[in-house]
């Protein structure tokens, strides 16, 4: 278990805000995602293996694009399929 300790600047007064009035615990803006991400990244932000990606990239399920010799997902591709996924899911529950 990994020792975390806090201290007063860690827990503000005001929680932090971003430019779109999103509230940030801690005051930290999270981190921004990528508009494109390589395959291993998009394999962990989905919690698949990359050998599952590639399949789904086969298959035609996630679109990529090619930048030279490198092939990178792009964001949107992930939140598509998501969905794709979660309509699919619902219909089959009906």
């Amino acid at each position: 278990m990994r020792d975390v300790s806090l201290d007063s600047t860690t827990l503000a007064a005001e929680p932090a805000t971003s430019p779109n009035g999103k509230h940030h615990p801690g005051g930290a803006e999270p981190p921004l995602m990528p508009l494109l991400l390589t395959v291993d990244q998009a394999a962990a932000a989905l919690n698949i293996s990359r050998a599952l990606l590639y399949q789904m990239i086969r298959r035609r399920e996630v679109e990529t694009i090619r930048i030279g010799a490198c092939r990178r997902v792009p964001r949107e591709a992930l939140d598509e399929w998501l969905a794709r996924q979660r309509a699919a899911q619902r219909a089959e529950a009906v």
